[in-house]
């Protein structure tokens, strides 16, 4: 009778006001740094390529759809990155090669989706202002663009989850 039951709350989707299993904290962090390396180990393992998509006619084929696979995940979990996280799902699955204009038209709302949930955010504003200054790149160097793009969101999310687990360590203090 005296133990008190925590009720979940469904407007908290990131659920810093409940618990979470050990590990949570753990896997997320493992996918945020694999999307923010992924575009690097690309780069440094298969050399220069137009954009992050052409990697998908390389050996390294796999670890893109796997990085863009969990990082949809991870995104879908959180409502107001939902939309993004769709258009990055659909772009791995409709490859640039057999779906050209399709797949270009799924990463640019990708891109521009990305926009929306960073300029809401009451947090870590430096990062909307990084990823609005990434896009000057399109013009130079697409994959530029993608890879610093790429690693502000990683950034972010980042910031984001420390933010999250250093709030739920001072609300299991209290």
């Amino acid at each position: 009778m005296g133990i008190k039951k925590k009720i979940l709350n469904p407007l908290d989707p990131l659920r810093v006001n409940q618990p979470q299993p050990k590990y949570e904290f753990h896997i997320r962090f493992i996918v945020i740094c694999l999307a923010a390396l992924t575009p690097l180990l690309l780069l440094i393992t298969q050399g220069y390529q137009p954009s992050i998509s052409t990697y998908w006619r390389t050996p390294m084929q796999p670890l893109f759809i796997i990085s863009n696979a969990l990082t949809s995940y991870y995104l879908y979990n959180i409502p107001k990155w939902r939309i993004s996280s769709i258009f990055l799902l659909l772009l791995t699955a409709f490859s640039v090669d057999s779906y050209s204009m399709f797949h270009n038209i799924l990463a640019i709302g990708f891109f521009v989706a990305n926009v929306f949930p960073l300029y809401k955010s009451k947090r870590f504003k430096v990062c909307f202002y990084l990823y609005i200054s990434s896009c000057v790149f399109i013009f130079f160097n697409i994959m530029v663009m993608e890879i610093i793009s790429i690693v502000v969101l990683c950034l972010y999310h980042g910031l984001l989850l420390n933010k999250i687990k250093s709030l739920q360590s001072k609300m299991l203090k209290s």
